[in-house]
């Protein structure tokens, strides 16, 4: 049975998200890169939620502003405000800083008309949506966390199982009716007898799986019942040929009693 690290999914989960984090950042630059200069006498809204602070004492700390709005929305405060005086504003609210430059020139703008205000006031420079972004993509990996580690669960209990536990249970969940029957059938019993006798298996043919076994100590009744049974399995592995249901049926019962004559043989110390 194959052994996967479990450092396997965290290692990709970390790329992964650093990934996720860098494209978020780009979509955060990209709306930032949108915004243009604030000149005099341009409208700013700004929302505000600072807890702590009364409609009152927000007025004051923007008293370099003329005041051209005032409202209250929920927790928030939306101030339309606008200077006619350029220079840099320097504001504390709590343990933030919000700068906000006023332009004196209009060289900047590209105008072959009059200027006249903007009868839109400018968006505030705050950009909730890059948070909305940062918030999806967290839910999607936790998302994949929860894949990962539901898989890394059962796996670890499927290990916990002996080899010929693990083996009856797979036989148990396979439909008779799968078109890969024997297939199937062959995979659950190299890996079962890769785990029983702690021999590499997969990629060999039947030939070079019974030169394996025949280096063991079963009896000669079991190695033989176990390489009819492979040949049968190649026949309808290779030809395509999907046997009638009784044949199937037949197989793993079968293959059933052969792996249980191979536990009662190991049980008895007779395999090694």
């Amino acid at each position: 049975m194959k052994k996967m690290s479990s450092r396997f999914p965290i290692r990709y989960l970390l790329l992964f998200y650093i990934l996720l984090f860098m494209i978020s950042s780009f979509c955060v630059a990209a709306s930032r890169a949108e915004e243009r200069n604030i000149f005099i006498g341009d409208l700013i809204t700004l929302k505000i939620s600072a807890g702590g602070y009364s409609l009152e004492e927000l007025l004051d700390n923007f008293a370099g502003f003329e005041i051209v709005e005032s409202r209250q929305q929920g927790d928030a405060y939306f101030l339309t405000l606008r200077t006619f005086e350029p220079g840099e504003y320097r504001l504390v609210l709590g343990d933030k800083e919000l700068l906000i430059v006023v332009s004196s020139t209009l060289d900047e703008l590209e105008r072959d008309n009059i200027f006249t205000v903007a009868p839109h006031p400018l968006e505030s420079l705050y950009q909730p949506l890059w948070k909305y972004i940062f918030l999806a993509l967290s839910i999607l990996l936790l998302l994949i966390l929860i894949y990962f580690i539901s898989s890394f669960i059962k796996r670890k209990r499927a290990r916990a199982l002996s080899p010929y536990e693990f083996f009856r249970k797979r036989m148990a969940e396979l439909d008779v009716d799968s078109a890969d029957f024997f297939v199937q059938l062959s995979i659950f019993f190299k890996e079962y007898l890769e785990e029983s006798f702690s021999r590499c298996l997969r990629g060999k043919t039947s030939r070079e799986i019974m030169e394996e076994i025949q280096e063991t100590d079963l009896p000669g009744e079991i190695t033989g019942e176990i390489g009819d049974w492979l040949l049968q399995a190649d026949y309808y592995k290779y030809t395509g040929k999907l046997p009638e249901r009784e044949i199937r049926e037949k197989g793993r019962e079968r293959l059933d009693q052969i792996v249980l004559d191979i536990e009662k043989s190991l049980q008895a110390g007779e395999g090694y």
